[in-house]
């Protein structure tokens, strides 16, 4: 009988999943899915990597625990069949549970902070063949509630950074901010206000405060929301961009970082939404990614680069062995 080979190191970086590529708060540590297996990469030497298999496909999507500890990943399934959940600890790679209620695949993956009891939820939204929000306890496994996402594709979801009883999800013509109700096992949606605008959500960040979202569309233009009132304050660049934006973060200095499908890479002011600069890297920008409190960041493209960017200085990205 033939030994089964173990995997012992990967070259090469796919890039095609949203959000997929993710700095750990330790700053040692890239995670990226890769085909069925979710690579974890040691940056201080690059020929550590360290391996978590346990999908029977594809993954979908990936997400990290603001403390680091967890991991959530979803797969794609063949049609009639539900797709899996997995959550794994990321210091020994075991999988601590499998969730099992969305069919066909998970489209997207978010992890809560701890609630006064310690308690981390897990919020996860299928495709086009579910297109329901479902909310679980991550220390427990336990789904608590669920609900029709919208009328229409749901295609992000995130928690709000200090609320872990408030989230908001994303898609086509629909922006939701929820209110997760444990005791009752309800959640609860608020549409967002945007006026006349009929767009494609695509992307979101949340300033640290939770008070205000900025959310990137597939027409090439960010919208200020107010999550308070679910209000639009304002839209921006005037000059859209070519392409759709993909990818949008806040940084510690006060700025905006958007990535879009055109492989632009653009810095914007969050109080006019104005364009301050711009660069170009190769292929679509699918992820970014902060760490060492925003100092750094990693850009991953969907033509399989990973792009190291330090922040503060705002110098021009150049490409990082992969």
């Amino acid at each position: 009988m033939v030994a089964q080979l173990q995997l012992d190191a990967v070259i090469g970086f796919g890039g095609d999943i949203q959000s997929g590529l993710i700095f750990h708060p330790d700053g040692q540590h890239l995670l990226y899915p890769l085909g069925s297996t979710i690579v974890i990469r040691d940056l201080a030497a690059s020929h550590s990597q360290r391996f978590l298999h346990g999908h029977t496909d594809d993954v979908s999507t990936v997400t990290l625990s603001p403390c680091g500890r967890y991991i959530a990943s979803g797969q794609v399934a063949h049609m009639g069949f539900t797709a899996q959940i997995l959550v794994w600890d990321f210091e020994t790679g075991a999988i601590i549970h499998k969730l099992e209620l969305h069919k066909v695949l998970i489209q997207s993956l978010a992890f809560s902070c701890e609630d006064e009891n310690g308690i981390i939820y897990l919020a996860s939204i299928g495709g086009q063949d579910d297109c329901n929000l479902v909310i679980w306890n991550a220390l427990t496994g336990d789904p608590i509630c669920g609900s029709p996402c919208s009328n229409d594709l749901s295609f992000f979801v995130k928690f709000f950074n200090k609320d872990p009883f408030s989230l908001v999800t994303g898609g086509s013509y629909n922006l939701r901010v929820w209110s997760l109700d444990t005791v009752h096992r309800k959640i609860r949606p608020t549409d967002c206000n945007i006026g006349q605008l009929r767009r494609v959500f695509t992307c979101l960040t949340i300033d640290d405060d939770d008070e205000t979202m900025y959310v990137g569309t597939a027409t090439g233009d960010v919208l200020q929301i107010g999550t308070g009132r679910c209000l639009m304050q304002q839209v921006g660049p005037k000059t859209l961009f070519s392409d759709s934006v993909t990818c949008i973060i806040g940084t510690p200095s006060g700025h905006l970082i958007v990535g879009a499908g055109n492989g632009a890479l653009a810095v914007l002011e969050k109080s006019s939404l104005k364009i301050c600069r711009e660069e170009k890297l190769q292929g679509k920008i699918r992820s970014l990614t902060l760490g060492n409190e925003g100092h750094d960041m990693f850009a991953g493209t969907a033509s399989g680069n990973i792009y190291y960017v330090p922040c503060l200085l705002y110098t021009s990205p150049s490409p990082r062995d992969s």
